[in-house]
């Protein structure tokens, strides 16, 4: 008898473990990168390419909204709750090292900031469900290259990093996993991928003063006139979403897609991982 259950793809729970693992050694090192340039070149490495993968990872396990799958509001109403709740654990946790309680509803100044941006995607895919995907996309990657020169558009309700990582978002969104399987499994694009991040790796070390001057754009909460370098603007944005999705891909092309004890199931929790 024939079996419909579709077997699950462990590549992609490898993918989110190693990202949430990312985002919490990235943390860590950001404690010694003032005391050590090798600190600061991995630093700036992982930066480059944990967010973006992870939300790109993100888009690509939505289900595609349509008339028929209605955004969930409990779901919607779950991530907020959630982020308020890591937002206000985080406050106690400073206030506790730091002897000072503060609490700011709208900025998102610590990891809760991507629950609210997660939020603000869902939406955006809802409400753009009947646009053709190439309009979308595109507008999104203008918006995310023209965002850094309106300094208003800060950390307040995340808005600024939503603007800037909504083009990975919606890189997911609308591909499957079947096709970025597929893709990953392109011998050419193995090659580039796998030489640009052994490149830039290399880079990171031997051009470490002008690869980490690129670190706020990396963060995407930042406007171009806090960089420090003069004439920043979309160019040097486009360069980094270039970089970003040259790692994404390294990652996903090179990621076992194994089962691999208890990272494969960390991996497919990881929302609990980032919480906690």
């Amino acid at each position: 008898m024939g079996s419909n259950i579709k077997e699950r793809v462990y590549k992609f729970d490898n993918i989110k473990f190693l990202t949430i693992m990312l985002v919490v050694v990235g943390h860590i090192i950001e404690s010694f990168i003032g005391d050590s340039d090798m600190f600061k070149s991995l630093f700036i490495f992982i930066y480059t390419f944990h967010m973006p993968l992870f939300i790109f990872i993100s888009g690509l396990f939505q289900k595609r909204f349509s008339d028929t799958n209605k955004l969930q509001i409990n779901k919607v109403a779950y991530y907020l709750t959630l982020g308020f709740v890591l937002k206000f654990v985080m406050a106690c946790a400073k206030a506790i090292y730091k002897g000072e309680f503060k609490f700011n509803f709208f900025s998102g100044y610590s990891v809760d900031w991507f629950l609210f941006a997660l939020v603000l995607f869902m939406l955006t895919a809802y409400y753009t469900r009947k646009l053709h995907p190439a309009l979308v996309l595109g507008a999104s990657l203008v918006l995310g290259c023209v965002a850094g020169y309106f300094d208003f558009i800060a950390d307040t309700l995340t808005l600024s990093r939503f603007i800037v990582y909504l083009p990975f978002y919606f890189a997911g969104y609308y591909l499957t996993p079947d096709t970025v399987l597929k893709i990953s499994k392109n011998l050419a694009v193995r090659i580039v991928s796998g030489l640009s991040m052994l490149v830039y790796f290399a880079m990171c070390f031997r051009n470490l003063d002008f690869v980490y001057q690129l670190r706020r754009l990396f963060t995407g909460k930042n406007p171009f006139s806090t960089l420090p370098f003069e004439n920043c603007g979309a160019q040097h944005r486009l360069l980094c979403y270039i970089i970003a999705a040259l790692m994404c891909m390294a990652v996903v092309c090179f990621i076992p897609n194994i089962k691999i004890p208890l990272i494969s199931h960390m991996g497919a929790n990881t929302l609990g991982v980032y919480f906690w």
